[in-house]
């Protein structure tokens, strides 16, 4: 749930959103949600890239039902000893597999992330820098029956949820990301290096638009002083023309 700020100010945002918003389970009485402020405050939505990765799936495993979960996926998992209502004790061999799998895995969901080749991914003809966010033209992740597991993995390891709108969404509503991975010449974006980005005027955007510096050992906010890492059209210093150079 995302609420847009207007010249920067939470106050209207947070007070909409604790008047309106419910959250409870279907067909129960809506209650009061507990609201914690968590603003200025790191947390770290990482999962585990080691081995360990697996002790987090058999947390989730052993805390929701099975009917949560797809059969196909739950056999895969009991078939490395990840089961509800078992313990997972991995001996020595199964934790060299696990390590191995979880290196293999990591380094597989970056490949496809940021050194993707596939043509639905690049924004246009020739562009070494820009890439669409959203690949594969469903928000389920299907084609004619098949599944898009590529785009999957690719959009899951750098963002958290999806919706139809961020698909196909409708005139003056939803929204659509652009990443940019590279520089003009295709080479990788080196933190130690500064870059200069041209955004012109009259934008497409019925709202805003924003450009977001993240991390990509984290995929979350690039840690800085700023607690805005990035530039949006928001901001009053951009001019009414719309036009910045960062």
């Amino acid at each position: 749930m995302r609420g847009f700020m207007t010249d920067f100010d939470p106050v209207p945002v947070v007070r909409n959103m604790k008047e309106h918003f419910r959250l409870y389970s279907l067909g129960s009485v809506p209650k009061e949600v507990n609201w914690v402020n968590t603003a200025m405050k790191d947390f770290n939505t990482l999962h585990a890239q080691d081995e360990t990765f697996f002790d987090e799936v058999n947390i989730t495993v052993q805390e929701e039902p099975n009917s949560a979960g797809e059969p196909e996926i739950l056999g895969l998992l009991a078939s490395i000893g990840i089961e509800k209502g078992k313990p997972f004790a991995p001996d020595a061999r199964m934790q060299k597999i696990l390590a191995e799998a979880a290196a293999v895995g990591t380094t597989t969901m970056r490949t496809i992330l940021f050194r993707n080749r596939a043509e639905d991914v690049v924004i246009g003809p020739g562009s070494k820098s820009w890439e669409v966010g959203f690949a594969g033209g469903s928000y389920e992740f299907e084609h004619d029956g098949v599944a898009l597991i590529n785009s999957r993995a690719r959009f899951h390891f750098y963002a958290t949820g999806i919706t139809p709108a961020m698909v196909k969404p409708p005139v003056g509503a939803g929204s659509q990301y652009v990443i940019g991975l590279r520089d003009a010449e295709g080479k990788a974006l080196d933190g130690s290096k500064t870059y200069r980005i041209h955004i012109p005027p009259n934008v497409p955007a019925k709202r805003f638009w924003d450009i977001t510096v993240y991390d990509n050992q984290t995929r979350s906010l690039l840690q800085t002083d700023n607690p805005y890492p990035g530039v949006t059209s928001i901001d009053k210093s951009i001019g009414p023309w719309g036009y910045a150079c960062l």
